[in-house]
Order: C-alpha cells, then structure tokens, then sequence
C-alpha cells in the first residue's frame, strides 16, 4: 500500500488535478467548483432531450419513455458527478490551449453524462446484489414500488440509453466507434469486479479465507472501480485532444488503475466508519461477507484465536455478529490503520499543492537540453519526469521543515502544513517520511539500474547540505541577547544561500545529466558553480519579496526581520547605515513587536534599500548571463539561459 500511495502522489500532475475529488481531503477541488458544476449540470437538459426525442422512443407506447425518464433522473439523481465531471476537466488540462474550444468543451460535458449514466446502471446492478438499503440518501432504486427485480432489467435499459445517446450525437463522428469501444470496455471490466467481488466474499459454507489477499483485493478494485472510475474518464477527454490518440497512454492507464485501488480502499472504510446520513449509503460489507481492504488487513494482523473469530463471525447478517467484527477490527487498530495510510496520502497532496514546480520541472529540461538529439528517447524523459516529483517531494519536505523552523503561518498561499489540525510537531516526523519515502519511490521504479545509487548520492548529499544552509541560517540570526551583528557579511549570506538553496537545483540538475549519454563522464565543475550561483539569485530574490511582496503575491507571510535573519537585505542595509542606523538596526531587528518590523522597514526605505535591490540584480542577472553563454555545450547554455529568464519573471 505505501508504494501505491506514493505512485499516485507523483506520477503526472494533470491527474492528480483531474481525480482531485477520489480522495475527500480539504484541498482546493477545482474542476468541482461551482460554475464548473452548474455548466455541467445544465446540460443534462440537452442529454434528456436528445433521448427522448430519438425515433426509438418517440414510436414506442407512452409510457416507455415515461418510464425511462423516471429511471433515469432517479438513479443519477445526486453523487458528487467526480466521474462525469473529470472529461470537461481533462479536456481542459491535457489539450493544447492552441486547439482548445468551447465546443469541444461542451462535448466533453455532454460525454461526461454518458458515463454519469454508466455510472447508475452500475451502481443500481451494485445495489441489488449486495441488497443494500440507500444509495446516496435515498432508497435504492429496486426497492421502490413497482421496481423490484425488474431493476435487472432497467439496469440494462440505462446502458443501452447511453449507447443510444452516443449514436444519436456521435454516430457519424470519427470518434464515434472509440466512444463505443471505451464504454463497452467500461461496461465488461466493471462487470468483471462485480463477478470477482461478488464470488471472492466470503462464508462458512465456502470457508474460503485463504483467498483474502491484498493482490485479490487489488484485481477487484481494477476491474470494479479503477477502469470506469477514471481510465474511462480521461481516455475520453483524449479523444477530444488533438493528437491525444496518438500518445503513449501505457502509464496513463497504470495510473488510473492504481487510482481505483485507493478509490476502492477509502469506500471501505466508509462502508464501516461512516454513519449512513454522511456517506449516503447503509453499510453491509461485513455481513455479506466482501473481500475489503479492511477485512484483508485485519487478517493479516490477526493471531490464532482472533482468525477464528473473523472465521465464526464474517459474513453473517447477525447485529451482535457483525458487533464482534467490528470489535475486533478495533483491537487491531484497523481505523488507525487506514488513517495511516491516508495521512501519508495527504501529507504529500497538501505539501506537493501548488508551487511552481520549477526545480521538478528542470530535470526533464535538463535532459531535453543536454542529451544530444541522436540519444534522446521518450523514455528518458519520461524517466526525468518521474525524478523530477522526486525532487519535488524533496523540495516540499526541505519546505516543511523551514516552516517550523521559522515559526512561518503560510505557504504556497495556504496554512503551513504543521497548523494543520492533529498535525503540529509530528510534521517533523512528517519531513522524515516524505525525504525518505523518496528513496523507497526511486528504489521501486530503478532498484536494479546503476542509475539508483547515483541518485540515492545525489539527493542524500542535496539534503546534507541543505541541512548544513539551515544550520547556518538558524545558529546566524539576530538578536540583542546574542548582539552578533558582526556575523552579517556578505560571505556568510553567499554561504548559507548557496547551501540552502543553490544545493537543491544543483541536484535537479545533476539527475537529469545521470539520463544523458555520457552525462556522468562530463566535467560538471563549472555546471555546479553556476547552479549555486542561482542560489544566491534565487535567495536574494527570495529575501526582496519576504519585505515587499504581500502574501497573496508571494504565498507566504514575510518573517524574516521578526525572526533576525541573515538576508541580502539586512547585510546590504548594515553595509550602508551610519552608527545611528546601525543603532536603530540592533534595538529593533530580530523583534516580533509589529511597531519594531515598522521601523526596520521604514530604515530601509531611508537606506534606499530597494532602489540598491534593483541596480544589484541587473548587475547580478548581466554577470551570471555572461558565465553561461561561456559554457563549451550549446544545450548547457540554452538550459540556464532559459531558466534565467524563468528567474528573471519570477516564475522558477
């Protein structure tokens, strides 16, 4: 399960966006926002009226189409629409925005309907089967009047609507027998899990525990949710992405499977941990005997005599033998289990959220640039991909650890991880998991290629410095008790920015040269200097708009003069201050009293600090243009040139 989770948090950010709301976490769900859904929702209209209008209802007796109207604003009446929604979703984010359109959008949301009804045909089949009670808050449709087992049937009947409807509006389309192909496809695998889900319960009768395995419960959850739930989504959306047929959709299709497992694993545990009023369906895992991620973790955690319990006890309709289930489960600690699992998930979705992916970003630019044109394969740059979130996760945990240290409030525009409820000085514990979770991610997918320990070396010496840059930057703050003012210089600033910062682009750069030909055998001297020279950059900038960035601009409250670091600003102002400045600099600075930030501030404005900001950037930013463009390799300068440029807009 930890290397599923960690798979899901970094492959490809399109599809965490996109599958957001797979995971119920308070984290911005932007394709669910409320236009997004009212422009989804207004056009079912269009969708009813193109069924019912087709000849095929319009000839048969009255009360058919009747009927299916009933059947079909019934059972897709309420959910969360995370399936249909996600097709005008990655339409958005995978097409190019140079071939985007409002009506292929529109198409989009009219397709995300069909697989809303795809959707409530399955979940009726669902229903039936496990003899459930309610589906999303109100009683299943089988059980109303006049329904019963002819459920089986209208089951059917909602599928071949949709095919129906797709054959109405794409029938004469080119994407037409690919929409019937993913649908039909949908359909069977679906139909599949439901099998494999409904023969692998377990009984008595069958006594056929030894097949509750985590590699069972992963092929049901594929097959039952992973293909319907998302591969059907986004491979539509491709469909209407110019050139998205032509993609390598391998791991697309490994993503979303993995998806379905943890979409699998959350609806579990609400099946036993959430009361019916707020997961919109009674729970009857337990007395019809599922194969649950639950139920396979427990048995994994059970001795001799709880075994025999769960063998006595699972799988009965009995209220006090499903207490005793339910009681076990509580002395395994399966809850604290599951919320283990989910708290690595979410641990990495909130501190991977948002930022501007630049140091991530630079390992597969790193290889574009630097592998000649002859070498260069998809492959390898799927790989420097996949290592860039490596580097991300990286970055983010470096993040975490800085947040606390520095008593920061936000980043990237939200809380800082460790104000997170039930959070707080566990996110040191946190910081851990993420730095080495990223070992075990590199160890799953390249444990047995050289490239593995060189990148183990890589990060390890990466996060060894960086460390050795918050040390300093710690142990070289301010304040009157210490009145070690004489430690702000110019060389210590260098210093601890080319640790703390310069360090963690340096190994962006170097894993994207382990995938180059011959990258290893380069001289990467004058390569290295140059990234700890966009340490520097990067940290001086950094400190400007610490002062003179607000938070919404930054993402983050300014703290560096409450907390007496060691920034451009502070050694430039005290280079430049008169004994009374400098005075005024050591009563004030290093103080969290707002009237003390107020006259530092208003010192610096004296000193004319940013005007001196402004000419010693362009002088820095001509310097370091003209280090690059005297690297001996064309592909080496394009790299930092542009990623200067980047720098230059704020935008690394």
């Amino acid at each position: 399960m930890a290397s599923l989770l960690l798979r899901k948090t970094l492959c490809l950010n399109q599809l965490r966006t996109i599958h957001r709301s797979a995971v119920a976490f308070s984290v911005p769900i932007t394709f669910n926002v409320y236009q997004n859904r009212r422009k989804f929702d207004e056009v079912l209209p269009e969708v009813m009226d193109t069924l019912m209008t087709s000849p095929k209802f319009t000839q048969q007796l009255p009360e058919v189409g009747e009927w299916v109207k009933k059947l079909l604003t019934y059972t897709m009446h309420g959910g969360k629409r995370g399936r249909g929604l996600s097709v005008p979703f990655a339409y958005q984010k995978l097409e190019d925005p140079e071939y985007f359109t409002e009506d292929k959008l529109h198409t989009a949301r009219f397709i995300g309907w069909g697989i809303e009804m795809l959707q409530a045909s399955i979940l009726a089949v669902d229903d039936v089967i496990d003899a459930s009670t309610t589906r999303r808050g109100q009683t299943c449709w089988y059980l109303q009047p006049d329904v019963g087992t002819s459920a089986v049937n209208d089951c059917l009947l909602i599928f071949h609507c949709l095919m129906e409807l797709i054959d109405i509006k794409f029938g004469k389309e080119p994407i037409y027998s690919d929409l019937v192909k993913l649908f039909n496809e949908g359909f069977m695998y679906t139909t599949i899990g439901q099998y494999l889900d409904y023969v692998s319960g377990y009984s008595k009768a069958k006594n056929n525990l030894h097949t509750f395995t985590m590699e069972r419960f992963n092929a049901v959850a594929v097959k039952k949710t992973g293909y319907y739930s998302f591969k059907l989504p986004l491979f539509a959306a491709l469909l209407l992405v110019k050139n998205g047929k032509e993609r390598d959709i391998t791991e697309l299709g490994s993503i979303c499977y993995e998806f379905g497992k943890i979409l699998q694993f959350q609806n579990d545990y609400k099946d036993l941990y959430w009361d019916e009023a707020r997961s919109g369906k009674a729970g009857t895992d337990i007395q019809e005997g599922k194969l649950t991620w639950i139920a396979v973790t427990a048995l994994e955690r059970c001795n001799e005599a709880q075994r025999s319990i769960f063998e006595e006890y699972y799988g009965s309709k009995d209220p006090e033998h499903v207490k005793r289930i339910k009681q076990l489960y509580e002395e395994l600690q399966i809850e604290e289990a599951f919320e283990s699992n989910l708290s690595i998930l979410q641990l990495f979705d909130y501190t991977l959220e948002g930022g501007k992916r630049g140091k991530g970003l630079a390992v597969p630019f790193a290889y574009q640039k630097m592998e000649d044109p002859q070498h260069f394969t998809e492959e390898k740059l799927h790989s420097a991909r996949f290592l860039g979130w490596c580097i991300e996760m990286l970055h983010g945990s470096l993040l975490a650890a800085d947040d606390i240290i520095d008593g920061s409030t936000t980043r990237r525009g939200k809380p800082c991880w460790y104000l997170q409820p039930d959070v707080g000085s566990y996110a040191i514990n946190d910081c851990l998991l993420m730095n080495h979770s990223i070992l075990e991610l590199v160890e799953i997918k390249y444990g047995n290629e050289p490239l593995y320990t060189d990148f183990v070396k890589i990060n390890n010496e990466s996060v060894l410095y960086t460390t050795f840059g918050e040390y300093l930057d710690h142990s070289l703050r301010y304040s009157k008790e210490k009145n070690n003012l004489d430690g702000f210089t110019m060389d210590r600033f260098n210093t601890i920015a080319a640790h703390k910062t310069g360090c963690s682009f340096r190994s962006a750069v170097l894993v994207g040269l382990l995938l180059v030909k011959d990258g290893k055998e380069r001289d990467i001297t004058e390569l290295s200097n140059i990234c700890l020279e966009f340490g520097k950059l990067l940290q001086f900038q950094n400190d400007y708009k610490d002062i003179y960035w607000d938070e919404d601009s930054s993402g983050k409250a300014g703290t560096d003069i409450q907390e007496g670091k060691v920034s451009w600003l502070a050694v430039t102002a005290l280079e430049r201050s008169n004994e009374a400045q400098r005075s005024i600099f050591k009563e004030y600075y290093g103080s969290k009293d707002p009237e003390h930030v107020k006259r530092i501030k208003q010192l610096y404005d004296e000193l004319k600090i940013e005007e001196v900001y402004q000419k010693f950037k362009n002088s820095y930013y001509e310097s370091l243009e003209h280090r690059i463009r005297a690297l001996p390799r064309e592909g080496e300068t394009e790299f930092f040139l542009e990623i200067l440029e980047a720098c230059r807009k704020q935008i690394f």
